[in-house]
């Protein structure tokens, strides 16, 4: 790894164990296992974590973490102190709760890169005062110069959204789905196979996210005052691990239907 700004991931498969002689070590990441105090070895190609259920103290996890500061530190002694003084990401990525797709790990990008909001299915509507909140104070206080609406293929809420089934509380957020179905319903119905209609699904819903990212008040003034902003949606695959780029990354209001402009 060549900066120790970089977070790695544990489940790549491309890590192997490589030369060290040039001083540039992988990050070392230990499973639950390990004894805590053990000294660390940053040569060691990095295994997959599985959480231990019978760890009822959760100490390997802090075991875990240990490990990690410790394979960080060793490429960079100051790294910590460095972004203990302030935040300078570039990135908000809006994001699923899905504990599959966590934002840092699959750009493999570190701590202080990416100002992250997750949520069930990703959804921002203009009624949510948490997600505008976070909006609001990555645009206007950090500066962020992106802002990601990332879905995932094989989602559980666009799942649910796509049936007739209960769930409670959950079923008024659902919702919100569900009016993205009613608005390509047309689309959405020619398609036959249910995988590829709830894919399809995902993609319509990230990009909507995306949109009402663009409508809000904040991001239209932001283009208004001339700051770099632009607004991306992304479809990430569980079954690959690729992210594809969806048909949305706008940076002015321009693109926007003219009811929406302010």
């Amino acid at each position: 790894m060549s900066s120790a700004k970089r977070e790695f991931d544990p489940q790549h498969p491309l890590y192997e164990k490589k030369d060290t002689s040039s001083g540039v070590l992988e990050p070392l990441v230990l499973t639950s296992n390990q004894t805590l105090g053990e000294e660390c070895n940053c040569s060691v190609p990095p295994t997959i974590n599985r959480f231990d259920p019978t760890d009822d103290t959760l100490d390997g996890l802090l075991v875990n973490n240990s490990r990690w500061v410790d394979s960080i530190v060793h490429e960079d002694p100051h790294f910590f102190k460095n972004i203990a003084l302030r935040q300078e990401p570039k990135l908000l990525w809006i994001g699923c709760s899905d504990s599959r797709a966590p934002a840092n790990q699959l750009v493999q990008l570190g701590p202080g890169e990416i100002f992250v909001h997750r949520n069930i299915a990703n959804v921002v509507n203009h009624t949510d005062l948490n997600c505008l909140s976070v909006i609001q104070y990555a645009v206007e206080v950090l500066k962020v110069e992106h802002i990601i609406v990332c879905g995932h293929y094989n989602c559980g809420g666009v799942a649910a959204a796509l049936g007739k089934e209960q769930y409670g509380l959950i079923d008024n957020w659902l919702r919100n789905i569900k009016d993205v179905y009613r608005l390509h319903q047309s689309e959405l119905e020619k398609i036959e196979d249910e995988k590829t209609r709830s894919q399809r699904l995902v993609e319509l819903n990230a990009i909507n996210s995306a949109k009402n990212v663009c409508h809000s008040t904040i991001v239209q003034n932001a283009w208004k005052n001339g700051s770099k902003l632009t607004v991306h949606a992304w479809a990430y695959a569980i079954e690959d691990g690729l992210i594809r780029k969806l048909d949305w990354c706008v940076n002015s209001h321009e693109a926007l239907q003219d009811i929406y402009h302010h």
